[in-house]
């Protein structure tokens, strides 16, 4: 198994994509996390957003295509 994360800014993103996903095979499960802050620059200020953690569960031979979904 590996473990794939990534952010999404709300929850409606989130499950679309956690949808999209399992729908499409490319994980067998994904688990939203709500609460998390995320400090970042951008275009050279530092920002603070609230979004949800996504952890998308799949297989080595899966997790480049859902690379490739995610980007």
């Amino acid at each position: 198994m590996v473990a794939v994360l990534t952010t999404a800014p709300d929850e409606q993103a989130a499950q679309a994509l956690a949808e999209r996903a399992v729908d499409g095979r490319l994980a067998a499960c994904v688990n939203l996390i709500p609460g998390m802050k995320s400090v970042y620059r951008w275009q050279g200020e530092v920002k603070i957003d609230d979004e949800i953690q996504l952890v998308f569960k799949t297989t080595m031979g899966r997790a480049g295509d859902l690379r490739a979904a995610l980007e």
